[in-house]
């Protein structure tokens, strides 16, 4: 008979606390450098669960330094010939794809990224990849090698750890805890582990690349995402509830301190982890003096209580302008600029003046205008002033001058309805 788990005793919350604050460390203390040797016996662990061949491991600083290190990859295996690829490497890829990037890419990413991938494509695991290829695929080695550079394997792995990995712990934490004890677990360390760093750090390196290069999704395990669930069942499996081999050796994974990674057929590039990251008491991503997370080869990014934010209205307050605020067109990054140089210093740079206010819907809502008629547009510029109800932060919101008669029309604007459409009976 199995025994349900009804209750969280004292020495179960006093581990729950341990783990939480060990997995937070982990990340958090940004002192974890990655074990190059352990991260790859558990990735080749990790295709082996999937049924496909060792991956030549690259490992590099950052999550960019991943997308580019597989545009450097696909750059070799473009060539016609492998003993020619070293020269032509030298001579010509490198270059090439500099001078691809070169007007997007921090100089001390791209140095460090192409010394790690040239280091290992040129001296430490070129035979590797040429035995290891050529065994497979006979005589078209050449087309082969070069499709699998290309060959997108996350999925699978993605779906072989699910089967082999979530899915069993899940059944037996499931059988053997009740909801509640679950859902206590799950807010106390699942929730509050890395949630809120990857897909923000994730959507920003697709950006960065977007233009320049292709973008090859990261996996689907393997990942700053996997610590959350993985914090939550490494509870259960310190207090007995389960003990899944499979899980216990993700699990190993991630503490030889890997962030994120892509995995393709024959290679996988590997990110470490951040070497600094500042958050709020939110825990959203945020510095009001520096990056907020910042990577080994030098790849940061700025963000102001979790808003992605660009570099100089931190790194040079004075920067931003009358035409910083109006031409940014995005509410929320409007308001963190609000926030960045105060409501006073916002307000003399825009010169606006108080026109009209009224009380709708439970708040104070004031509509301003510019002093002067701007120069671009030939007309005042209108801002109105509302608070979100639910989070209380203020919002200057620019509207066009004809929903500025007044007040209430102007913030029925903003829900794109005129005055008289703009009677809801609660707002939330």
């Amino acid at each position: 008979m199995i025994k349900i788990l009804e209750e969280l005793s004292i020495e179960q919350e006093n581990k729950m606390e341990e783990i939480e604050k060990f997995w937070n460390d982990f990340i958090f203390s940004c002192s974890n450098n990655i074990d190059e040797q352990k991260a790859e016996a558990s990735i080749n662990w990790l295709y082996e669960l999937s049924e496909l061949p060792q991956p030549v491991v690259i490992f590099v600083d950052s999550p960019l330094g991943c997308q580019y290190a597989v545009a450097l990859l696909k750059e070799i295996f473009e060539e016609e010939k492998f003993e020619q690829v070293r020269d032509k490497v030298r001579a010509k890829v490198w270059d090439k794809v500099r001078a691809n990037v070169r007007d997007k890419v921090w100089d001390k990413v791209w140095d460090k990224v192409r010394a790690k991938v040239r280091d290992k494509v040129g001296d430490k695991v070129w035979d590797k990849v040429r035995d290891k290829v050529r065994d497979k695929v006979g005589d078209k080695v050449w087309d082969k090698v070069r499709d699998k550079v290309g060959d997108k394997v996350g999925a699978k792995v993605g779906a072989k750890v699910g089967a082999k990995v979530w899915d069993k712990v899940w059944a037996k934490v499931g059988a053997k805890v009740r909801a509640k004890v679950w859902a206590k677990v799950r807010a106390k360390v699942w929730a509050k582990v890395g949630d809120k760093v990857g897909a923000k750090v994730r959507a920003k390196v697709r950006a960065k690349v977007r233009d320049k290069l292709q973008f090859e999704p990261f996996c689907s395990y393997g990942n700053i995402n996997d610590y959350g669930w993985v914090s939550n069942f490494d509870f259960f499996t310190q207090i007995g509830i389960i003990d899944e081999p499979d899980f216990n050796r993700f699990k190993e994974l991630l503490i030889t301190g890997v962030y994120d990674m892509i995995q393709l057929g024959g290679f996988c590039v590997v990110s470490g982890l951040p070497c600094k990251i500042n958050r709020n008491m939110n825990e959203d991503l945020h510095s009001e003096n520096g990056a907020a997370i910042e990577f080994g080869d030098g790849y940061k990014e700025y963000f102001w209580n979790g808003v992605s934010i660009e570099p100089q209205w931190i790194e040079n307050k004075k920067s931003i302008t009358t035409v910083t605020i109006a031409g940014e067109k995005n509410a929320e990054k409007r308001r963190c600029i609000r926030e960045i140089i105060g409501t006073k210093r916002f307000a003399e740079l825009l010169d606006i003046i108080e026109i009209d206010s009224d009380h709708v819907n439970g708040q104070d809502v004031t509509l301003y205008r510019t002093k002067s008629i701007d120069d671009l547009i030939g007309e005042h510029i209108f801002y109105v002033k509302v608070i979100c109800h639910s989070t209380k932060r203020e919002y200057f919101l620019c509207i066009p001058a004809e929903a500025a008669t007044n007040a209430w029309a102007a913030v029925a604007w903003t829900f794109n309805k005129n005055k008289e459409q703009y009677m809801p009976s609660i707002e939330t």
